[in-house]
């Protein structure tokens, strides 16, 4: 995905106006927007290397140091079996596929031995080498999945190893020791996943080199990925590349379950091609001499039949013809045009994997914007509609995926251009939504609202599958380093965040918003007249997605309940006659840039300052920035009545020596090393508790959920009283764990957890 650098004001730049002013943070938006040149920054090739200066220092860096600012936390990833954080008791307890396939049904999932129930997965990416763990590792990855509370998990850009594998076991052993034992290590992985009960979802492309001369084109090199996933579909020797791998990994039987992966009931959902959406680079991809032939054909046969199908515009150069990925319209022949090509190739693609007995469910063209042509394909043909979002991903101004890297590093609920609410308008109703890859990526300051905040949304939209982008790129991860842009696996923030997004949409404690709109999909929309196509971004989204199940749908489907609109009215501008008042569960306040989240078993909410209310939870920050902080019941019992709570106080987590142009964080030139530093806070913590005179007891929390020490607490007009400290006598504290000694859980704290009676505050 390419980003996009929006010089924001208004709310926008009140969120970091204690970093400069305007004019400031406008310098620093073109200083560091994409293709600007940099004589003097430093550049760091990957985390932990060197970093490589010019002549030429900038005035003044801001350098994250252990200080007043800053505390080392003692990141320990092995969660303590039956800890407060040990979150297995929200997954599954038995082998993945144990109740039969998963099927569709309507616009969620069941499986086969269970009809009636709604399956929801929740779970992270597992990338590149990481899907080739030794078995060890393999059985340590899946015991720290399990204990985040996952029930699945993703495997991703796997295909370039996996193929190499398979390849040299073609050849003789002795030209096969560096990729020999990698189909092994996936195999073991998927299996020992699959026992622990995860269930697998993957794609049949992703990232695999592909040579020009494999697709009989004779080029010497590489054929660039985006290039090679559009001609799969113009390309006739580019087709069967795909479909001589993607037939491989289907037909390959996994020695450790006797299976193949196209008979395996605990890999349930594949991707045929990710983010296939060729609109991507797509003035070099209209280049391709087969891509040209294909639209010369398609565009004079349209022409023919409607002179003014193109509003009169000149389609004879595709290259020529706009889209906007994260804007409103894309050029309607452009449009029509894909969603037709990709018509054609899906059902080659599903067909071919049917043809083999491949019994998951399929989906592709997971990448935005999406459009009524797009939809009508996915109605047609599949199984679930798949998305990807990124808050603040990075960008690269010199070479990409190398630093120096551009941010925005702003509160998300005061950009404009915050995509979540966008994307929530993408749903096609009567399809299962699931979102394969979503962050808050760090270093962004806000981004420990993203457990929250999504797993709040993904349960109230009622999306059948949520998997953070990633939990790991490398097997590295697996040991300790400075953590980067996405691994969650190397930021002890995020992971922490997880707690609170686990429950909230595996547990169901984020209900369903009852309100529901149907933006109707008509004719009209299908085939506009004139040059431009709108996506689904009305301008009252943003109000919409955080009080209604939103999403867009064909005439005759049913959405029982729904408040239906016009598409193409209300991409007009013309607001519909909503009452967008706050639902219970939720509280937004997009002018302050706070929010709240209040049901039964999870509360919580962010803030930067002064008093977040959310209703058993009452939570005042009294310093330390942006900080999220949540509450959630471990017994099952509301949070007013139960007898054993963990709470988590997330302010903001960087590598020691991570450094940054200036205070605005909006440029970032070196990684840094272990260990990680917590951005000091204190905020009071307030709890409805069940009786006062419980023996109730606060503790603070390593990161495996070792009981490090009591905190001081005291009982007030029916509410458990504390303050939450980030700064411990053992390091930087992120999480508590609030104990009524009920024992009746069927979680008892693990042998050897901390009994101290030290006070920590």
């Amino acid at each position: 995905m390419k980003h996009r650098f929006n010089v924001h004001s208004n709310n926008a730049n009140s969120a970091r106006k204690s970093a400069g002013s305007a004019v400031a943070l406008l310098a620093v938006a073109l200083a560091t927007a994409p293709g600007a040149a940099y004589a003097d920054d430093p550049l760091v090739i990957e985390p932990g290397s060197p970093k490589v200066m010019t002549a030429a220092e900038p005035a003044a860096y801001y350098t994250i140091a252990r200080g007043p600012d800053w505390v080392p936390v003692d990141y320990r990833r092995d969660v303590i079996p039956g800890s407060a954080l040990d979150f297995s008791r929200f997954s599954n307890d038995t082998p993945a596929g144990s109740h039969g396939w998963l099927r569709r049904v309507g616009g969620h999932f069941e499986f086969e031995g269970r009809p009636g129930e709604n399956v929801r997965f929740y779970g992270a990416n597992i990338c590149f080498d990481a899907c080739f763990p030794t078995q060890e590792e393999a059985e340590l990855l899946v015991r720290r999945l399990k204990a985040t509370g996952y029930n699945s998990i993703r495997l991703h850009h796997h295909d370039e190893a996996w193929a190499k594998a398979h390849a040299s076991r073609k050849v003789e052993k002795s030209n096969s020791a560096f990729y020999g034992d990698d189909i092994d290590r996936f195999d073991y992985l998927v299996a020992t996943a699959i026992k622990a009960g995860l269930y697998v979802t993957t794609d049949l492309y992703v990232s695999r080199s592909v040579k020009w001369r494999d697709i009989e084109i004779d080029r010497d090199g590489e054929v660039p990925k985006a290039w090679f996933k559009a001609l799969i579909t113009f390309h006739e020797p580019a087709f069967r590349n795909w479909l001589a791998f993607a037939t491989s990994f289907m037909e390959h039987v996994n020695p450790y379950t006797g299976r193949r992966y196209a008979d395996e009931p605990g890999m349930p959902l594949v991707c045929l091609v990710n983010e296939g959406n060729y609109r991507v680079n797509w003035a070099k991809t209209a280049q391709l001499p087969c891509v040209r032939e294909a639209w010369s054909r398609w565009a004079a046969a349209k022409l023919a039949e409607d002179p003014y199908f193109a509003g009169g515009d000149d389609i004879s150069d595709p290259a020529r013809l706009k889209w906007n990925k994260l804007g409103r319209f894309t050029h309607t022949a452009l449009a029509t045009f894909m969603a037709e090509m990709e018509e054609k190739s899906y059902a080659r693609e599903l067909a071919a994997m049917r043809e083999i007995g491949a019994k998951a469910l399929f989906t592709s063209l997971n990448h935005p914007p999406f459009h009524a042509p797009d939809h009508a394909v996915r109605q047609r043909l599949y199984d679930y509609f798949d998305d990807h979002c990124y808050v603040d991903q990075p960008f690269w101004p010199q070479r990409k995926w190398r630093l120096p890297a551009g941010l925005n590093n702003l509160n998300p609920l005061l950009d404009p251009e915050f995509r979540l609410p966008k994307d929530a308008f993408n749903r096609l109703w009567g399809l299962p939504t699931t979102m394969s890859e979503w962050n808050f990526a760090g270093p962004n300051a806000w981004r420990g609202m993203g457990g929250l905040l999504t797993g709040a949304m993904a349960a109230g939209q009622e999306w059948s599958g949520v998997w953070r982008f990633a939990y790991a790129h490398h097997r590295d991860v697996l040991r300790d380093g400075a953590g980067g842009f996405f691994d969650i696996a190397k930021d002890p923030l995020n992971m922490l965040a997880e707690r609170t997004a686990v429950p909230l949409f595996l547990r169901g404690d984020f209900a369903p918003l009852p309100r529901k709109i149907a933006l109707m999909i008509d004719e009209k929309a299908q085939r506009p007249k004139g040059s431009q196509m709108p996506a689904f971004f009305p301008e009252w989204r943003a109000e919409a997605v955080w009080r209604s199940q939103v999403g867009v749908a064909f005439p005759g489907t049913e959405v029982s309940g729904a408040e239906a609109f016009d598409l193409t009215s209300v991409m007009d501008d013309a607001v519909p006659p909503l009452d967008l008042g706050n639902p219970p569960q939720m509280r937004i306040d997009r002018e302050a840039g706070t929010f709240a989240v209040e049901t039964p078993l999870t509360c919580g909410g962010f803030a930067t300052n002064g008093t977040i209310s959310a209703g058993a939870l009452t939570a005042t920050v009294v310093r330390g920035g942006p900080t999220t902080i949540a509450a959630t019941s471990l017994d099952g019992k509301p949070l007013g009545e139960s007898g054993h709570v963990l709470v988590t106080h997330l302010t903001d987590a960087q590598a020691e020596g991570r450094q940054f142009g200036d205070e605005t964080r909006t440029r970032m030139l070196a990684w840094g090393h272990q260990p990680t530093l917590i951005r000091d806070g204190e905020a009071e913590i307030a709890l409805q508790a069940p009786l006062v005179n419980n023996p109730f007891q606060v503790w603070a929390l390593g990161t495996d959920g070792k009981r490090e020490g009591i905190v001081a607490s005291r009982f007030e007009d029916g509410r458990l009283l504390f303050t939450a400290r980030v700064r411990g006598p053992n390091g930087a504290c992120m999480a508590y764990e609030i104990d009524g000694n009920v024992n009746d859980t069927g979680f008892p704290m693990a042998a050897g957890a901390a009994t101290a009676s030290t006070t920590t505050n």
